[in-house]
């Protein structure tokens, strides 16, 4: 009490000066219409800056959330895409679209929490792993084209090849001839893939589309993988030696979608008998 006494002798004469402006302030704004306007305008600029800040503050907070379920619209609309591609086309689209036992590949969305893209052998690291539906020989593609093959998991994470790394091999058809062949990494660009044990007889093009052939598990038939740049029949063979750049920069991409077909194991147990 004594400390408030003491206050208001000290600086009574400021606090009774402020409180006068204020009454004096209310009565202006409210018996005179245009300071009213003036006040009014100048109070909602105000709060209105503040407001659209936190939203602002709001968003940044929840842009992972957004960002996580647009990835997950994207993954159900490429699953559309991909099972009506390997799909028989005497059905009808509506009825395909329906029928959810003729949807047989499952996009998962990922992230990628490191890469290597200048070594012999590059790899990736996905931000998911056994817990969200991973595992080892599952293809990984982005919404434009091939990126990889998942090679190792754990429960929270996933380490996969990248297309460019002399270890991997895609089987690959070409679009418009319908003749398959293996695609490999042998040169020194990473975006440039080799493509062989196409016969001669296939009339390549340049500027013909290579397709994945959807003869393995891991990639369904028609997911893109690059563009014909050159090539050349190999001496004393009867098959092509064809240069494919690659439609996806594997250094630019920092999501991807895990291509989960349902039949692999045992598609995959079909091959391994049919090899041995």
């Amino acid at each position: 009490m004594r400390n408030l006494i003491l206050l208001f002798t000290r600086y009574g004469h400021v606090i009774l000066l402020l409180i006068f402006q204020l009454i004096g302030l209310s009565l202006i704004i409210n018996y005179n219409q245009s300071q009213k306007e003036i006040w009014v305008n100048s109070v909602n600029l105000f709060t209105g800056n503040i407001n659209k800040n936190v939203q602002k503050l709001t968003n940044y907070g929840s842009l992972q959330e957004k960002n996580d379920s647009l990835a997950r619209e994207n993954a159900l609309l490429q699953e559309k895409i991909i099972n009506f591609r390997v799909f028989d086309k005497s059905y009808e689209f509506k009825k395909y679209e329906s029928d959810s036992s003729l949807q047989d590949y499952k996009l998962i969305p990922v992230n990628i929490c490191s890469k290597t893209t200048h070594l012999r052998n590059n790899y990736i690291t996905l931000c998911s792993g056994k817990e969200d539906g991973l595992r080892e020989r599952m293809g990984i593609i982005t919404k434009d084209a091939v990126l990889g093959i998942t090679t190792l998991c754990n429960d929270s994470f996933c380490k996969a090849m990248l297309v460019n790394n002399s270890l991997t091999k895609i089987s690959g058809i070409v679009k418009t001839k319908n003749y398959s062949g293996k695609l490999v990494w042998r040169s020194l660009d990473p975006r440039i893939l080799t493509m062989t044990s196409v016969p001669r007889h296939a009339n390549i093009e340049l500027g013909d589309t290579i397709l994945t052939s959807g003869y393995s598990t891991m990639f369904p038939y028609g997911i893109p993988v690059g563009i014909i740049t050159s090539y050349d029949v190999i001496e004393g063979q009867n098959e092509y030696e064809i240069e494919v750049t690659m439609l996806e920069d594997p250094a630019r991409v920092d999501m991807a979608y895990a291509v989960d077909y349902e039949f692999s194991e045992k598609k995959d147990s079909v091959i391994t008998q049919v090899l041995e």
